[in-house]
């Protein structure tokens, strides 16, 4: 039984590898870009990338809930099915949070970058790229 466990698990991991490593990295460079002074847009983006890595690792033990219902607790399988659903709705609503975020953020630096444009004289906006600057 234990041995079955751990094959669900492996192939859970395997399936949900691919996410992980990316949203792990989006995560990171979120990271870094709040370190070096990044505004909201990096806020959200790190908010939204870590709600997906979230989203990611939480696929794993998911796929075990039905398998421990109906095994260990003697659950009927459209029972279990149902608890899988519910279970799966969470998740799925997570992500939906973490692509908002995501979308906002690409939103908020696409329109900061079109005012910076706009106003190339305007330093509230964004420092000067101009590499003239006076003290």
């Amino acid at each position: 039984m234990y041995a079955d466990g751990l094959g669900l698990i492996g192939g859970q991991l395997l399936s949900v590898l691919p996410s992980l490593t990316g949203w792990t990295a989006a995560v990171v460079v979120a990271v870094l870009l709040k370190m070096r002074g990044g505004g909201t847009p990096v806020t959200l983006l790190l908010i939204g990338s870590s709600i997906l890595l979230l989203a990611a690792v939480l696929r794993v033990p998911a796929g075990l809930v039905v398998p421990f219902l109906v095994l260990q607790h003697g659950w009927a399988a459209p029972d279990a099915a149902g608890a899988i659903a519910l279970v799966g709705l969470a998740i799925e609503s997570l992500k939906l949070g973490g692509i908002i975020c995501l979308v906002i953020a690409f939103w908020q630096q696409f329109r900061e970058a079109g005012v910076a444009r706009q106003n190339p004289t305007d330093t509230s906006v964004s420092p000067s790229v101009s590499g003239t600057e006076t003290a």
